[in-house]
């Protein structure tokens, strides 16, 4: 399964430049974080991948540091579901 372009971090600004190999690393760890996410709570990806890309390309706006965005973005859905369980 692919991960769409929207939740792959692209930075702009020359001086933040990320190789190929940390897109790779960053869009992998989107994915895991979307399995893990869909296994804990069990949900289908198909619910969570949206509700995923849609809290990353929040997060991404105002970001400045990304290599913990999975991790926020990860919280931010779990509290999604939790909420919307109720």
């Amino acid at each position: 399964m692919d991960i769409p372009a929207m939740i792959k971090v692209e930075v702009n600004t020359a001086s933040n430049m990320k190789s190929p190999q940390e897109g790779a690393r960053d869009a992998a760890r989107h994915k895991a974080a979307i399995d893990a996410l869909a296994v804990e709570t069990h949900q289908p990806i198909e619910r969570i991948q949206p509700q995923y890309e849609q809290v990353v390309q929040r997060l991404q706006q105002g970001a400045t540091v990304y290599e913990f965005l999975s991790v926020c973005a990860l919280r931010n859905v779990r509290q999604i579901l939790r909420k919307s369980q109720r």
